[in-house]
């Protein structure tokens, strides 16, 4: 498979470490953290992972007695590995309909100096759609996609597209590109088509993902880190390359 990736915000799960070390060799201050509130119309996802920035920014797994705990309105909740990746989310998705609320992530230890206080707002939800979705597009046409926009000035606007192709002898090829679009517009035409024309390729399938965001810091307790809320959502395309004949 050809690769031609960038690394995108939207990826469902955190970026997860081939190997990890326990909190218990990782104090406070050598940590950084990544805290993630993910909104699509299927529900909220929370997401947390953290590094020890002193040990090759390897990811850390929580021993006994140390938990990361989210907090918003009058609700908490733990936050458990998925799969022994480092990764600590909920099991279950929260409502979507949670606009506007504050979240305050909480790495709580035992032993150490916990960093109690990062905090995620999550933007103004919006719809996405296209009149496009309907049937195939020829690669050289623009896909035009329309959205909520909105006039926040803490807010940035990204929109990821992926393209999962097939050339004349089903060999497999994936691209990606990802660009940041003015949110107030409402609208974008988006022409990738010079990603698309070394390989003889002959369809690909393209998920474009809308993804309204809100960056912050992260407790000053850690060594650093990010805290991103994001409003996405997802349409999805068929590209041709060969041009359909004209209808008689």
């Amino acid at each position: 498979m050809k690769l031609k990736v960038l690394f995108a915000w939207v990826s469902s799960v955190l970026l997860s470490a081939c190997s990890g070390v326990g909190s218990d060799d990782s104090k406070t201050e050598n940590t950084t953290a990544k805290y993630r509130v993910v909104s699509e119309a299927s529900g909220i996802t929370l997401e947390a992972q953290f590094y020890n920035a002193s040990n090759g920014s390897a990811a850390i797994t929580l021993d006994s007695g140390d938990i990361a705990k989210v907090y918003y309105s009058s609700t908490s909740l733990r936050l458990t590995e998925l799969s022994q990746q480092g990764l600590y989310t909920h099991s279950n998705a929260l409502s979507s309909n949670l606009s506007g609320e504050n979240f305050r992530f909480a790495f709580e230890r035992a032993e150490e100096i916990g960093a109690p206080n990062s905090t995620i707002y999550l933007p103004k939800a919006f719809t996405a759609s296209s009149v496009q979705t309907a049937g195939a597009i020829f690669y050289t046409d623009p896909i035009t996609v329309t959205w909520d926009g909105d006039d926040a000035s803490d807010t940035q606007f990204n929109i990821l597209r992926i393209y999962e192709c097939l050339d004349s002898e089903s060999a497999s090829f994936l691209y990606s590109q990802e660009d940041s679009f003015q949110d107030l517009s409402g609208s974008a035409a988006i022409n990738d088509s010079g990603l698309l024309i070394d390989d003889n390729l002959e369809s690909c399938a393209v998920t474009i993902e809308l993804g309204r965001i809100v960056s912050s810091g992260v407790d000053e307790r850690f060594k650093g880190g990010s805290a991103v809320g994001i409003q996405k959502r997802t349409l999805t395309f068929s590209l041709i390359f060969t041009q359909p004949e004209p209808e008689v």
